[in-house]
């Protein structure tokens, strides 16, 4: 693939990028990054990137699971003492929120019980966090509930990665590995007030 980047990049200087849709994020050597509106152009395998907005931060870590959520892009990343997420208006105004340190997934979907909000999901810590704000000030993410042992339907609860179900927004899908053991697929709910078990999928039994 051929990427033309408008301002154009050092291709050495970067050390990630990654697309969603018709959206590139590009993060350079330097921590800063880039946030560009791409086009197809007449060989299929090439783009034509603009830049339209950047965060001049310096994370430690790469970028991770860029999307775009009700044309809000979403991207997350760590320095040496804290996560945050990212969130991008086409605009190219860039929000971004703490989520402290030793986050391991999260991720954005909508949330139906509110027009026009956004539902950020992250675990933390062994615990799933879920946090919500309107897609036009997602700086103001409020915690809104929070999975942990104790109301996760589980002896062993030990989340590692979060995703929502690929046909409902509504039902939370969380990988479940203690080291190996109680490997599950745990879905849960999410209600006007509050989130229950779905039902679970045992990989144990699988492999």
């Amino acid at each position: 693939m051929n990427i033309q980047w408008n301002p154009n990049h050092d291709n050495n200087d970067i050390v990630k990028y990654a697309f969603f849709e018709n959206k590139a994020v590009v993060q350079n050597n330097r921590g800063s990054i880039w946030f560009y509106n791409c086009k197809r152009l007449s060989n299929v395998h090439d783009r034509k990137c603009d830049q339209y907005g950047n965060y001049p931060g310096a994370p430690s870590q790469p970028i991770r699971n860029v999307s775009v959520v009700n044309n809000v892009l979403f991207t997350w990343t760590c320095n040496n003492t804290d996560c945050f997420a990212i969130f991008v208006q086409n605009s190219g105004e860039v929000a971004t929120v703490s989520l402290g340190s030793g986050i391991v997934s999260a991720f954005l979907g909508v949330d139906n019980q509110v027009p026009n909000w956004l539902r950020l999901v992250v675990i933390s810590k062994g615990t799933v966090e879920i946090f919500r704000a309107s897609q036009f000030s997602p700086q103001g993410m409020t915690l809104w509930y929070t999975i942990d042992s104790n109301n996760s339907y589980e002896d062993w609860f030990c989340p590692t990665k979060v995703f929502h179900c690929p046909d409902n927004e509504d039902v939370l899908e969380v990988l479940n590995d203690c080291q190996g053991y109680n490997q599950k697929i745990l879905k849960y709910k999410i209600g006007d007030i509050s989130v229950t078990m779905k039902n679970k999928t045992n990989l144990d039994s699988l492999t």
